[in-house]
């Protein structure tokens, strides 16, 4: 049966390997991994649009995790990449999680950060939350919302930005398909697939995430055999020191040397 790639941004020369970037709920490639040209290291990136994102249309039913990892292997065939390393974050984690069990012999290496295996009680009330005022319309509250949630305390220390101006910002950019997003993020449960990932595992966890906990990540680690934990700073999108950080631990995991493709 064939199967409908997602709608994807595709960067980087043509090649056979290469990295695959998955998005969180309620975000895009470009926010959610700012460093997505430097991955062309390993060869072509390709960043699949969930569906209300981005130029995909948004879906009639209720997300499936599996038609969203079988579609994202497709738009990978459909870039002409052959085996590829998976960059999941968030919600991406739990796609690439499934992708990894669905399609082992596609997978070179897998990077997991601010992810999770299945929603935690509070998890599943702060993604109520969100749905509930993206329902409502209220872009101020739900900007705040998604502010608090995002960030962490300790970042707004050192920042003298107006947070209700960047409030505002993100509730206007929230694409489409955020709600059904937040909603398969709530309800997903990969946690029988854990055991079957085969490819080296490094899973990265901010700590100071107030809307994915770390224990999310620590069961991801613990789960999956041979995964290594690797905690930096900051909150659930990654700003500050961490985001130099984060691409490091990214580069070193998946063994990028400038001009060599290297996906093993």
């Amino acid at each position: 049966m064939t199967v409908t790639p997602l709608d994807a941004l595709v960067r980087g020369p043509a090649s056979v390997t290469g990295t695959v970037v998955l998005h969180g709920a309620g975000g895009t490639p470009e926010f959610n991994v700012p460093f997505l040209d430097d991955l062309t290291r390993s060869g072509r990136v390709i960043c699949p649009y969930y569906p209300g994102t981005g130029p995909s249309p948004r879906a009639a039913d209720a997300l499936q995790l599996d038609e969203l990892a079988d579609r994202t292997v497709s738009a990978a065939d459909a870039a002409g990449v052959e085996r590829f390393n998976l960059l999941g974050y968030s919600l991406g984690s739990a796609v690439a999680v499934r992708i990894a069990a669905r399609h082992p012999d596609r997978i070179s290496r897998i990077v997991l950060t601010a992810g999770l295996a299945h929603a935690s009680t509070s998890l599943r009330l702060a993604c109520g939350v969100w749905i509930a005022l993206l329902k409502a319309g209220d872009s101020l509250t739900l900007g705040r919302f998604l502010v608090w949630a995002s960030s962490s305390e300790s970042e707004w220390r050192h920042r003298s930005d107006d947070p209700d101006a960047i409030a505002l910002e993100i509730a206007a950019n929230a694409p489409d398909g955020s709600a059904a997003q937040a909603d398969l993020a709530r309800r997903l449960d990969v946690r029988a697939d854990l055991s079957q990932v085969r490819a080296p595992t490094l899973v990265v966890v901010p700590r100071d995430d107030r809307l994915v906990d770390p224990a999310h990540s620590a069961e991801l680690a613990h789960r999956i055999p041979g995964a290594r934990l690797l905690e930096i700073g900051g909150g659930h999108v990654i700003v500050g020191p961490a985001a130099d950080e984060w691409p490091r631990a990214v580069f070193d995991h998946f063994d990028l040397v400038e001009g060599a493709p290297t996906c093993a």
